[in-house]
Order: C-alpha cells, then sequence, then structure tokens
C-alpha cells in the first residue's frame, strides 16, 4: 500500500451540513478555514455561534443568498 501526501488544498469549499440538532454540524463548520455562516432571517440561527466571534450573514430569500454568494466570488476574484 502507497501512502501519499496531500499538497494541495482547494481554495474554495462549499460544504452543505445537515443533522439533528446538537449534533456538531456548526462545530465541525467552525473548524473549516475561514468559515461564513448563513442563517435564515427568520430563525436565530447565530445563537449557536455565540462567544465564537466567528462571521454570519441573514438571510431572508433565495436572492438574498444569491447576493451573498455573488459578493464572496467578486471579492474572491478581486
Amino acid at each position: 500500500m502507497k501512502f501519499e501526501q496531500a499538497t494541495a488544498v482547494p481554495s474554495r469549499l462549499r460544504v452543505f451540513l445537515y443533522g439533528h440538532t446538537r449534533s456538531g454540524k456548526t462545530r465541525v463548520a467552525a473548524s473549516f478555514p475561514r468559515p461564513l455562516f448563513i442563517f435564515p432571517r427568520n430563525e436565530n440561527g447565530e445563537i449557536t455561534l455565540a462567544g465564537s466571534n466567528l462571521p454570519y450573514v441573514k438571510v431572508a430569500s433565495r436572492d438574498d443568498v444569491k447576493a451573498v454568494l455573488d459578493e464572496l466570488l467578486t471579492a474572491h476574484k478581486g
């Protein structure tokens, strides 16, 4: 068996986590490099980040999500 060394890490990683309440989704996502949390405006999802100093944005529609993603892509290119 040949073991290999991972030398390249993708510059962008998109992940969707799904699971039961308190299953560790936020903890896992918070361990990613440069995480950004996107929460529905009508929920209090940001409470899970209390005390963590992690960035988040609240959205109310698909258009809001698209605007956030467009802004991130523009910033990444710039």
